[in-house]
Order: C-alpha cells, then structure tokens, then sequence
C-alpha cells in the first residue's frame, strides 16, 4: 500500500479487506440500505460469522487459514442482552464465559469471587456533559455559543463526585477528552491541564464568570436572564443507562445553584439521535441544549480526536463546535512521521477543547471486565497490565484448562471432542455502536 502523502498513523488505521468479487461492483447505496449480507460472510479475519439470529445471538467458526495463526479456540458465540441482572446470573451459572458490559452493582458481587476474574480495566473512552454549541441554525439555547458560559458551567460541576456516586466509583475524575492511564510515557497522550489553568468544583467562581459575562440575576428570582427572559436550558439522558438519572440530578441541582435553570429530559438513545441531528429541509438544525453521553475510541487517539472536527458536523459531532487552529492541527497530526511531535500536537488539541468547553468531561469509564478463570486459562489485557480482555488477541489466546485443572471434570478426549466455545456476552458489539453514534441512524 503506498500513500500519496506521509501519514503517521498508518500502523494504527482499521483497514478492512474485502472480497471484490462481493463488494466491488456494488452501489454505494446498495450497500447501506439493502445488501443483508448473510452467513457465512467472507472477510479475512480470525473468525467467520456463520449464524446470526437478531436480537439472539451471533456465532464465530475459527479460520483456520487466517494468516496470523489459528486460534486456540473452535467458535465463539456472542448473546445479545438487555438486562444487566440476567447477564449476571448467566455468568455465574456458567452459561456465558466473560462480559465487560455488568452494571456497577452486578460487577461489585464478583470481585474476589472464586473460578473468576474480575479487573476494573482502563479504556480508552470518557464520560461527559456535551454541549451545543453549533454556529448556524440552532434550536438550542444562544448563551451555549459561548464559551465563557461553557467555562462557568464546567466549574460548577463536582466530577469527582459523578465518579462516587453515580459510578460507584468504577470511574476516575477526567479533564480531557483522551483519558489517564491509557497510554504510557513517552507517548502518553493524554494532556492534563496545568494547575494554574486546572479547573475544579467551585461555585463561587463559577457565579463570577457568569457575571463577568453578563448573565446576571436582575429581578432577584434566582435565575440568571440573558436578553431580558430567564435561561431555561434541557438535558438530555438515557434512561436505560442509570448512571444519567443520578448524574443528571446532580448537574440539575448544580447548575441551579449558580443561578441556571435545568430540565432533564430522559429519553431513549434513538430518540436521542433525533433532536441531535435534527435537519429542517436539508439544512442541519440540533435540536437540544446539552447531552450526557459518552465516547470510546481505539488505541489510537485519532478517532476520538476528529470527532470535533468540522468534517464532522452533523455526522460523528453531538457539539457542532469547530475551531480552524483545531482542525489545522488534527490533519498536520496525521501526517506527521515524528512520534513527538505529533503527540505535542496531539496536547495542544486537547488545551484548545479545554478552553473553548464544548465538551465537559467529567469522567475516564472503566471496563468492568469478568471472565472464567476456572475453565479458561490466557487471557490477554490490553494494554498489558491494566487493559481490558475484551480484545482480539485475547480471544486469539485464550484456550480450554487441561481436564485435571478445569471445574467440570471432564476428560481430556471429551474436551478436545466437544467443539470448545467461549461465550461472551456481545457488549462488545453494543459498546462499538454506541462509540460511534450518528451510524446508527444509517444502521
């Protein structure tokens, strides 16, 4: 593969393989909207999807001609669930073999629970307040164009507090949108901000600003006007994801307490995705204030980086914020061969998103990883060490115990003649479509 110009990031870049005999003469269109593309699929992968029942469950034959060795196991199967407590209780009854998708309560009962493991494992997403800040025709409120308000409104929020008390504590304070302990030196690439800049939960500072700003208080009611009216702003939440009902009531109140009136609106994520991007004709028009969602990216920060770009208004952006030294930056930084100085770009970007405050991160999500360590042994981490298992190589890796180290008691042969399958809960699917949100409205 040769590139018309440098690109820096090329090691890191998901390039599918397609079959041509399948795709190449397809219509774009076609593809999207039509092709159902039905098992046995061809790819070139270590697995290959031979069933899918909807709503069900997707099953995975190893390939044995995949050109990076053959896996140690013969199939993995993927079951789909929408409730947390069934998928707690078929791990531990031995029905499923590992997810990372349990809620905060599920996961606490199996931390030191004999036959498995249980890690608390770095990711490389972060939780946050988005907000719209979009230049052009907007239904959102005018005052959140501008990002001295923005400002205030991240120092009146308590992010450590999010983290206890909506998380449990399964999340660490976040302060930009590339996470801690995700990368390590020297190319950590997460920024943090100098402790003179460094922002905390201040209320007090965050009433200066909204003064310094002229959003002021003047008939004495406890809101603050803007243009003579009250500011009344929306919130936006999941209603299926119950970390945004605390959060929300949180920011509710703190919000209030600065003088800004806030409504929570839980809603479900497709309709969501309505009022985000929302279009009047054929011309782009959000339809919300602020948004609690959340963003997940690969091991390299790129993706999570053009997300804020122009290019990606009214696609992958929820903020419809851009600024040109931004979007300068983001295509130099893909360029750039030189390790360093990408990753100095790579902080400046993060300085420029924490100054203008569209994004409020309040939090570094972590995988809540349990797997069965009394049937299964290799199972891989990434990173190594604090990452999490839900990743190819480890489903490369991991394989069956021997039948004297294995809990059901079954005998070698029997082993090695039953088809040995690992069954995972298809989290992984769900988080993947979630990272990625506006797809899903061409899904």
């Amino acid at each position: 593969m040769k590139c018309s110009k440098p690109r820096g990031t090329m090691l890191h870049m998901w390039v599918p393989i397609l079959p041509e005999h399948i795709w190449g003469k397809m219509d774009p269109d076609e593809a999207l909207n039509k092709f159902a593309n039905e098992p046995p699929i061809i790819g070139s992968g270590p697995f290959q999807v031979v069933e899918w029942k909807k709503g069900s469950h997707v099953r995975l034959k190893t390939w044995e001609g995949y050109w990076g060795g053959r896996a140690n196991i013969d199939e993995m199967i993927m079951h789909f669930y929408t409730n947390a407590e069934t998928l707690a209780s078929d791990l531990e009854l031995g029905v499923l073999d590992m997810t990372n998708q349990l809620g905060n309560a599920e996961f606490a009962k199996f931390e030191n629970k004999e036959g498995f493991g249980s890690e608390v494992a770095v990711h490389d997403m972060y939780d946050c307040l988005a907000i719209n800040c979009y230049e052009g025709k907007s239904l959102g409120h005018p005052v959140l164009r501008d990002p001295k308000f923005r400002q205030a409104l991240a120092w009146a929020m308590d992010n450590q507090k999010i983290c206890e008390v909506s998380y449990m504590g399964y999340m660490a304070p976040g302060t930009s949108i590339l996470p801690n302990d995700f990368w390590k030196a020297p190319l950590d690439y997460h920024w943090e901000p100098p402790a003179d800049v460094k922002r905390s939960f201040d209320p007090e500072k965050a009433k200066q600003l909204l003064d310094e700003a002229g959003y002021r208080d003047t008939d004495g009611d406890g809101i603050r006007e803007y243009k003579g009216k009250p500011i009344e702003l929306s919130l936006l939440g999941d209603p299926e994801y119950p970390a945004d009902l605390t959060t929300g009531k949180l920011i509710v109140r703190w919000f209030e307490d600065v003088g800004i009136k806030v409504k929570l609106d839980l809603m479900l994520y497709n309709a969501q995705l309505d009022r985000i991007f929302n279009f009047v004709g054929d011309e782009y028009c959000p339809d919300y204030d602020m948004l609690l969602t959340y963003w997940g990216g690969d091991y390299d920060p790129g993706f999570l980086l053009s997300v804020y770009t122009k290019d990606q208004i009214a696609n992958w952006s929820d903020t419809g914020w851009w600024d040109q030294e931004y979007d300068q930056l983001y295509k130099d930084q893909d360029a750039v061969t030189d390790p360093q100085e990408r990753l100095e770009m790579v902080h400046r970007m993060q300085e420029i998103l924490y100054e203008q405050c569209p994004v409020i991160p309040f939090g570094y999500g972590k995988d809540l990883d349990v797997y069965n360590t009394a049937d299964w042994e290799g199972w891989v981490k990434m990173p190594g060490g604090t990452g999490s298992v839900a990743n190819m190589w480890n489903y490369l890796n991991v394989s069956p115990k021997t039948a004297t180290e294995a809990s059901t008691g079954m005998g070698t042969g029997v082993i090695i003649g039953i088809v040995a399958a690992v069954v995972i809960v298809a989290g992984v699917v769900v988080l993947v479509l979630r990272q990625r949100k506006p797809r899903q409205m061409e899904e």
